[in-house]
């Protein structure tokens, strides 16, 4: 989207439930948490034996971006 810079991160290898994630692994939830607080968004595409595609999506400052910081 205009205004805004697109991260998108994936791999071919044997996925995870995102809704059933082991307790003391916060990495996903850390990254979800800093997207938020710079008015940007995380989407996790994943299930088990899929792989897996991470989608970060931050707006940037001054450009008219979603959340113009």
């Amino acid at each position: 989207a205009n205004g805004s810079i697109k991260l998108s991160v994936s791999d071919d290898g044997k996925g995870f439930d995102p809704d059933n994630v082991p307790d003391g692994h916060y990495g996903l939830k850390g990254i979800a948490e800093r997207c938020e607080m710079f008015g940007g968004s995380l989407t996790i595409k994943t299930a088990p034996g899929k792989g897996a595609v991470i989608t970060v999506l931050l707006p940037v400052p001054g450009t008219g971006g979603a959340a113009d910081v």
